[in-house]
């Protein structure tokens, strides 16, 4: 078994975005009065007639960002087997808006509206009088209606998918034919319709227009898709690491426990360095459900996902897809060629719906030697010999304990902290900060690796 595992983190920087929150309200059609503005916007009302092509000709209206992706190298027992320190294989989320980057609190991922949608109603529709401006409650009528092909039901998914035609990759180590796409395993699906209920008021909540229709704010993203006051981040976790399953049992010989070992972890990292498959967040609502999504195997709905129409077409557009995707890359960790390439070194971000970049973004990637409890306090040799040091400490891992992160002031005094040191301790309270975004403090079971040093007053616990 491993001593210790290798998690990637990328954090991606994004520029600022518009704070904002919605209001819901339901109507047979939208009414209201103004005496400037293009389409229905200068009439003094609108009919339902006249509001029907509007409303099923609204362009698709919901934009994912996330803000931190991790992998881990090392693999599992099996994807049947939860992994001893509970560490998944590859983790996508919007966990900022809990534990950010410079312990500011701000929202850097989540959803929001696109810009499109909100310019479009802003030329389309009409305040409600005696508004002379359009309010969120507009907005929400327009995301609620049953004639909005592309919005109606909308909600959100997450899972790794085929980069020719955006259905789910199964994670499993042998093909299965059928292949029955089997979520959580292969897809994370938040069953929450994001037009309706507290939801839905969130999201348009803080929508601002002018007199003209022109969009003032466009609001802040959600980092949270519940309706409970506890809030939970939207993220994802997948395997796509493991040595068994029930395609591939593990031999029944002690020579070979691991069964495919870093095989098929190996296979799934080729074939994302290839740019045969993408890690999407998608939108599904386009199907019927024989229930909740989660368990709508039957009817496929994790690859019933909302798409664009061919150009000038009615038809769906196979190819393409709304949401976002992230292109993974992956490198050894050494300059050996034969070694895994089990290093994840850089995230492209792109455009389901136009397959191209994603503008004003960019990824950074650290790495993190970790270990989990079991190895804390390790006092196992750390030299090939496998005899015990007597002069160093073998590099392991322990708890974090307060001195490790604060510094002693003032500065430079006898017993405290120097700058250089001060700065260390900022430097790793940072990197816990990053780690922290995809485990939350009830569930921080790992601690970072630090380097051997010498023994002198150093004692293992």
């Amino acid at each position: 078994m491993k001593n210790n595992q290798a998690e990637h983190k990328l954090s991606r920087q994004v520029g600022k975005l518009i704070l904002l929150v919605p209001i819901f309200a339901m109507a047979a059609s939208i009414t209201g009065c103004k005496s400037q503005g293009t389409g229905i916007l200068g009439k003094q009302s609108t009919s339902i007639l006249e509001e029907d092509p509007l409303l099923k000709n609204a362009p698709f209206a919901y934009d994912y960002s996330a803000d931190t992706i991790s992998y881990n190298s090392c693999v599992i027992g099996g994807t049947s087997q939860q992994d001893s320190a509970n560490l998944h294989g590859l983790k996508i989320g919007s966990n900022e808006g809990f534990v950010d980057n410079l312990g500011t609190g701000a929202v850097k991922g989540g959803v929001k509206l696109r810009s499109d949608f909100l310019q479009y109603v802003g030329k389309n529709f009409s305040p409600d009088y005696p508004n002379i401006v359009i309010t969120p409650s507009v907005v929400t009528r327009v995301l609620n209606t049953e004639y909005s092909v592309q919005n109606a039901n909308a909600f959100l998914q997450f899972a790794v998918r085929k980069k020719a035609d955006y259905s789910v990759v199964p994670d499993l180590i042998a093909s299965l034919v059928p292949v029955i796409v089997t979520p959580p395993r292969d897809a994370v699906v938040f069953n929450q319709k994001l037009s309706s209920g507290f939801l839905g008021y969130s999201i348009t909540k803080n929508i601002l227009y002018n007199s003209t229709g022109g969009v003032l704010a466009e609001g802040s993203r959600l980092y949270d898709l519940t309706d409970i006051p506890q809030s939970i981040p939207i993220e994802a976790s997948f395997n796509f690491n493991a040595t068994a399953d029930e395609t591939y049992a593990a031999p029944g010989f002690a020579t070979e426990p691991f069964g495919i070992a870093e095989v098929y972890a190996q296979k799934v990292r080729d074939s994302f360095n290839a740019g045969t498959q993408i890690l999407a967040v998608t939108f599904g609502g386009t199907g019927s459900t024989s229930g909740i999504p989660t368990d709508d195997v039957i009817a496929d709905t994790v690859n019933n996902i909302k798409r664009p129409y061919r150009s000038g077409t009615t038809e769906f557009d196979t190819e393409k897809a709304y949401g976002r995707g992230y292109q993974l890359k992956f490198e050894s960790q050494t300059s050996v060629i034969t070694w895994p390439k089990s290093r994840l070194t850089q995230v492209m971000e792109m455009n389901l719906d136009t397959a191209t970049p994603t503008g004003g973004t960019s990824w950074t990637c650290e790495q993190f030697p970790i270990a989990p409890p079991s190895h804390w306090n390790n006092i196992k040799a750390s030299n090939k010999s496998w005899v015990k040091e007597t002069t160093h400490v073998e590099p392991n891992c322990a708890p974090l304990l307060a001195d490790d992160t604060t510094c002693r002031e003032p500065l430079g005094s006898l017993g405290n902290d120097t700058i250089a040191s001060c700065a260390v301790k900022k430097d790793r309270t940072e990197k816990i900060k990053r780690i922290r975004r995809h485990y939350s403090a009830d569930t921080w079971n790992i601690g970072i690796m630090f380097g051997a040093k010498l023994k002198a007053d150093y004692k293992v616990a």
